[in-house]
């Protein structure tokens, strides 16, 4: 129940025979002698063994399992080892393939007439942060004792394993909103969610069936997305995720499309497609054009129907000078922006100055806000973010219109629930209003975990805390004499989490837009 899918793992093994009670196979638990070993780029980085599988040698059980093999920053590629069982105990695991495979392909090992068969895929990978090449099957035949020399991390880059501390119920449902949108219905999913296809320190991103369950199980997602690097992938591994993507949401989840192709200058940026044949082709363009904003934009825009794609970005990727700021804006495709993920809450935080998406909205531009976890190595105050959808339908078509309408609100480590409005129009509207009034923004808002208080964001100033400590809450959020012109409101909450007394989880609706006319 980790939020980082598959830092840890133990392989245990038992045995049931005739119905008994099932017995541990040797060692403490079953446990199976696995090798820890970690590296460190950045923040410690774990190589547990995924994907075990049984067969059997002479009556005796054999385990075959997959381990990350690190070999160059962002790199891809894992070895396929073997564990056998003489008996008595478990011997130490030898490894088997000498060239590097991918994560979640099919292998298969088998014992004939005292010697084994393996069938193993494999590609290619030169060591840089590129694209994987020759897939292929290897077919091998090795004795028992067949073992290769162990993969070795550089003496700089080992770090010490470390076994990381499980959380349930991190996110629980929050209870009904005492004012909902009417007529909408409020679903969760993480807009900015990578597997192990994005190549960003692989060991530690999920399969994609892991990161899928992950979303659905523990955080009780409904909407969901891989944001791998596509340009980075073989077309064989692009589909293969669009795939896999399309099965696990089945009839119950929205899948959503896209890549974040490192879109520049001015912020890397996540790109969405309403339906897997418009992504194929969107993702043609992102991948011709070598990260050039202004060329993906206008061949997008050329290309595709009209509101069939999105462009939203978040904070990190290098920031733009303030009279470039306006000519990169595409508002048919930037209809909101990240204010949440794994490394920061962008709104609050004070890695750039003024923080992000700030300056857009400083500018004036109408944008909602999302949140999406990204790639979380333990560098950042959030452990995972998700975005929440007022839809009109759970369907494709209801998402899309709940994001180009800015009904969406933005969270960190927990599951928030927010409604607000402001002289009867809600969040993401624009509102105007005479001189010497007062705003008073109706706040609706639930959490499975204790909302601590309430404020308003006013232009990225935080005004006054109004304490709550419920799980719900309805409170009018006031600001008394706002100056004339133009300002940006966003309703704000804090609330505890599962993480710990001093680790708090935050939710933002989408701002709304005011204008105060002056005298």
């Amino acid at each position: 129940m980790d939020c980082r899918v598959g830092l840890h793992r133990d392989l245990k093994a038992w045995f049931w025979k005739d119905g008994d009670t099932p017995t541990e196979i040797s060692g403490e638990a079953g446990r199976l002698p696995v090798e820890r070993r970690a590296y460190n780029y950045w923040s410690t980085e774990n190589m547990p063994p995924i994907r075990p599988t049984v067969f059997f040698d002479d009556g005796r059980p054999v385990v075959t399992f997959r381990q990350f093999r690190h070999f160059a920053f962002k790199t891809f590629g894992w070895d396929i080892w073997l564990c056998q069982y003489d008996g008595s105990f478990w011997k130490e695991p030898v490894r088997l393939s000498e060239h590097l495979s991918s994560p979640d392909t099919g292998y298969g090992v088998v014992s004939i007439n005292g010697r084994y068969i393996g069938a193993f895929p494999c590609l290619d990978n030169p060591g840089i942060h590129t694209r994987s090449s020759n897939h292929r099957v290897e077919i091998m035949k090795f004795s028992r004792d067949h073992h290769l020399p162990l993969p070795e991390v550089p003496e700089d880059k080992r770090d010490t394993y470390f076994v990381t501390t499980g959380f349930r119920n991190i996110a629980p449902p929050p209870p009904p909103l005492e004012e909902p949108y009417r007529e909408r219905t409020l679903i969760w999913g993480d807009l900015h969610q990578h597997t192990n296809y994005s190549k960003c320190v692989s060991a530690m991103d999920g399969c994609t069936d892991e990161m899928f369950r992950y979303a659905r199980d523990v955080l009780g997602c409904r909407v969901f997305t891989f944001m791998d690097h596509s340009p980075q992938m073989s077309g064989p591994a692009n589909t293969w995720l669009s795939d896999q993507l399309e099965i696990l949401a089945g009839d119950y989840g929205v899948p959503l499309f896209g890549s974040e192709p490192g879109t520049r200058p001015g912020h890397d940026t996540n790109w969405y497609a309403y339906n897997r044949e418009l992504y194929d082709r969107l993702r043609c363009i992102l991948d011709s054009h070598e990260r050039d904003r202004q060329k993906m934009y206008r061949q997008a825009l050329e290309d595709l129907p009209t509101g069939s794609i999105l462009a939203l970005r978040h904070f990190h990727g290098g920031m733009m000078a303030d009279d470039e700021l306006v000519q990169s804006f595409e508002p048919q495709l930037e209809v909101a922006m990240e204010a949440m993920q794994g490394r920061t809450n962008a709104l609050m935080s004070r890695r750039e100055e003024p923080p992000f998406p700030n300056r857009f909205l400083n500018t004036g531009f109408k944008i909602g806000l999302v949140g999406g976890t990204d790639h979380y190595r333990g560098r950042g105050p959030n452990h995972f973010c998700l975005t929440g959808f007022w839809v009109k339908e759970i369907s494709v078509n209801g998402v899309w219109e709940a994001l180009r309408n800015r009904y969406t609100i933005a969270m960190s480590d927990a599951k928030i629930a927010m409604s607000a409005t402001l002289n009867g129009q809600p969040m993401g509207r624009a509102v105007a209003i005479d001189s010497g009034m007062e705003v008073r923004i109706r706040l609706s808002a639930s959490c499975g975990h204790q909302i601590v208080r309430a404020t308003l964001i006013r232009d990225g100033a935080i005004l006054p805390w109004t304490e709550v400590h419920e799980n719900y809450v309805t409170v009018d959020l006031v600001d008394p004499n706002p100056d004339a012109g133009r300002h940006w409101y966003i309703p704000t909450v804090e609330v505890k989490t599962a993480y710990g007394k001093d680790n708090r989880g935050y939710g933002h609706t989408s701002p709304f837009f005011l204008m105060v006319r002056g005298k």
